[in-house]
């Protein structure tokens, strides 16, 4: 591909300069592992000499050391929020209604829902990757300081290498079904101009190219090879000489075959796997860092489908297992002994007109780099990534506080009360004695103890400590401040505000990825992909221009819908006010239960709902079939309790009066007095379950319900 000002040479000076900047970085985000490392430690309940089983031991794990986490009570409650906060998040995201608006115009509607089903499809296809990636973002934006996540989108093309056999005989049908598809030549001169060009190869040392000169069949043979065989021009001179001068006229060659494309999402972690400047007030305005291993058939794969440079890729796989991305200490990592660590090193420059550039280059321990530096191909001025963060406590994005370190310090005071509480009743679980005696002084009492006692010396129990119920009172109460402050909530504490605040949030940062991965597809898609992008009703495959231009895209879900019984009593409330307010009936129903059915019945949600065509639809198939009893002189059953579309079958009528007449002419004196009472009888119940929905239905005299 030719780069015509997306492209620009990378100088030494620039690559050193974002080497150093990389460097300084990520350096810097290295400050936070200290602080992640003890928290994390603290929210997995680990600790120094840790044994499997909770309890500290000595280097023989032959004993534990009393007192000193010998009777260890682990707390995971920070893990609780965790996984408490992440599952409503995911529950949300599913459930939750993408609204896809465009801006107005001609088939804006038609847009809006191609573009509805562009990204229903986007996700559907990633499977379950779209979960991983979403939930290991979650753990990163819930769970760590600082608690932010990024998600980059890509269009991943996966093709796979395939071998073919055809022969003279096969190659030659195909020719002269191509030369026939537009009726202009016969089979036999199809068939006459192949046999000319496949003798004229077989006998004459030039190829196809020389003998277009003069030879027209030459030409449109190529044509075929180019065109319907998809060979590029050199491949297709390679079949075609083999076809002519293998003895058996048979030739295998390789093709390449599309297995997928689509948009795919990459979770990556603050310090890990990406770094930016610290004080970032606007993502898309800041330069940031990505460190990525591949596989030395990942490397070499990217020269064709990336354009990197061959000798660039080479000089890399020199440094198997070396970490790049930690460029101050490129040290070699055994785990990743097959792997090679390049930098994405993503930067913005403005220029003289006040115009930023977002471009990308790809670093590594070789010289140089894979491509120089690339424009990045993204809408409105943005990365290729959406940052997301837990917390806005300023305009700072990494000041944003996890759930480990909130929880590690609650956890730690817990820990210790119930420790103590513990080894007090370990110590109560003893044979607490008192004894007397001339000849024993200070005795320590442990189990198993032998004591020597004389005549007159005495032992009797005491009364052993108690385990104290105020320390379990405490843990409690510590307990259920954290959940509030978590907005998790318990028997003690409402938490709903919180949560719907948690939610929304969560959207507002989901709608640009939502925006991202659309965007991304438009660009990308081709037009095989799109026209095999369907659904269950109203789009039969999509074109270029129907997912075309800007659109509009909100994430919105009520918090009850959460819970199926709050769901249903919902429900129950709006249907109990619908029949006495709306008198009009001018509020349009389908939606509502379109949206319960999905949120109840998620499985089967999509094959059981019909769309408004469709419905509309099938009560035109059934009034055509009325219409044919009435014309054989039965008077059809009408239904009384509103589940008609009568207006539907009105303008069936009236459509067929319009647009053909002469079906009424054959229509005998006795089928036409049934047909006006028919029409009658659902013109009235049209206006029963229309204006006057409320004030009763008296039904048609002739005309029996069914």
């Amino acid at each position: 591909m030719k780069r015509i000002g997306t492209e620009m040479p990378l100088t030494e000076d620039e690559r050193q300069r974002l080497i150093d900047e990389l460097n300084y970085w990520h350096n810097n985000s290295m400050s936070f592992h200290a602080d992640r490392e003890r928290a994390a430690a603290a929210f997995n309940c680990e600790w120094r000499n840790q044994h499997i089983s909770g309890t500290m031991r000595d280097r023989g794990e032959k004993k534990a050391f009393p007192f000193q986490g010998a009777s260890d009570q682990r707390l995971r409650w920070g893990k609780g929020v965790l996984k408490e906060l992440s599952a409503l998040l995911m529950n949300a995201t599913a459930l939750a209604n993408v609204n896809i608006t465009c801006s107005a115009g001609a088939h804006m509607q038609e847009r809006a829902n191609a573009l509805s089903t562009l990204l229903e499809w986007a996700v559907s296809r990633m499977g379950v990757k779209w979960e991983t990636q979403l939930r290991t973002a979650l753990t990163y934006y819930l769970r760590d300081t600082p608690a932010v996540a990024l998600l980059k989108v890509v269009w991943n093309r996966r093709t796979s290498i395939s071998v073919v056999e055809t022969d003279r005989e096969s190659m030659m049908a195909e020719y002269t079904a191509w030369r026939m598809k537009d009726g202009t030549v016969s089979q036999v001169d199809a068939q006459g101009e192949w046999w000319m060009v496949m003798n004229h190869l077989a006998t004459s040392q030039r190829g196809v190219a020389e003998a277009e000169e003069y030879m027209p069949a030459a030409s449109t043979v190529m044509q075929f090879a180019i065109e319907a065989k998809g060979f590029e021009e050199r491949k297709a001179q390679a079949v075609l000489k083999a076809l002519a001068t293998d003895p058996d006229g048979e030739v295998e060659y390789v093709v390449e075959n599309v297995e997928s494309e689509g948009p795919e999402i990459r979770a990556m972690r603050y310090g890990d796997d990406f770094c930016m400047p610290t004080l970032t007030e606007d993502f898309d305005y800041a330069d940031w860092y990505e460190g990525e291993w591949l596989t030395k058939a990942e490397l070499e794969e990217r020269v064709a489908s990336e354009g990197w440079s061959r000798e660039w890729v080479k000089e890399t796989l020199e440094n198997p297992g070396t970490n790049f991305f930690d460029t101050l200490k490129p040290e070699y990592i055994d785990e990743n002994k097959d792997l090679y660590n390049i930098v994405h090193c993503h930067h913005v420059t403005v220029d003289a007109q006040g115009r930023a550039w977002r471009w990308t280059s790809v670093l590594s321990l070789a010289e140089g780099s894979a491509y120089g530096k690339r424009l990045v191909r993204t809408r409105r001025g943005k990365w290729d990534a959406v940052m997301f963060r837990r917390e806005i406590n300023s305009s700072n994005i990494i000041d944003s506080v996890g759930i480990a370190e909130e929880a590690a310090p609650v956890q730690g005071i817990a820990k210790v009360i119930r420790d103590g509480a513990a080894n007090n009743a370990i110590v109560g679980a003893q044979a607490p004695l008192k004894i007397k005696g001339r000849g024993i002084k200070n005795a320590l009492i442990g189990p198993f103890k032998r004591i020597s006692m004389n005549i007159n010396d005495d032992v009797t129990f005491m009364q052993p400590p108690q385990f104290p119920a105020a320390a379990d009172k405490q843990i409690d109460t510590i307990r259920s401040e954290f959940l509030a402050f978590e907005g998790v909530g318990d028997a003690q504490n409402d938490t709903s505000n919180m949560k719907q605040d948690i939610v929304s949030w969560w959207f507002a940062q989901m709608q640009e990825l939502y925006r991202l991965l659309l965007e991304v597809t438009q660009d990308n898609a081709s037009d095989e992909t799109l026209a095999g992008i369907t659904n269950s009703h109203d789009v039969k495959g999509l074109r270029r221009e129907d997912i075309a231009g800007d659109f509009g895209i909100k994430v919105v879900l009520d918090q009850n819908d959460l819970n199926n019984d709050k769901l249903i009593k919902k429900l129950q409330t709006l249907g109990q006010l619908i029949q006495p307010l709306d008198k009009n009936n001018s509020l349009d129903t389908y939606p509502i239960l379109a949206d319960a059915v999905r949120k109840m019945l998620p499985g089967v949600a999509k094959e059981s709902m019909k769309t408004r065509q469709e419905m509309q639809l099938d009560d035109v198939k059934d009034e055509m079939q009325n219409f044919i009893k009435i014309k054989a002189g039965i008077m059809p059953e009408i239904n009384t309790d509103g589940k008609w579309n009568y207006q539907a079958r009105l303008d069936f009528y009236r459509s067929l009066q319009e647009n053909n007449p002469a079906a009424f002419e054959d229509l005998s004196e006795a089928s036409r007095e049934l047909l006006a009472k028919w029409i009658q009888a659902l013109e009235q119940q049209a206006m029963q379950f229309g204006a006057n929905a409320q004030i009763g239905r008296t039904g048609v005299a002739g005309v029996e319900a069914e």
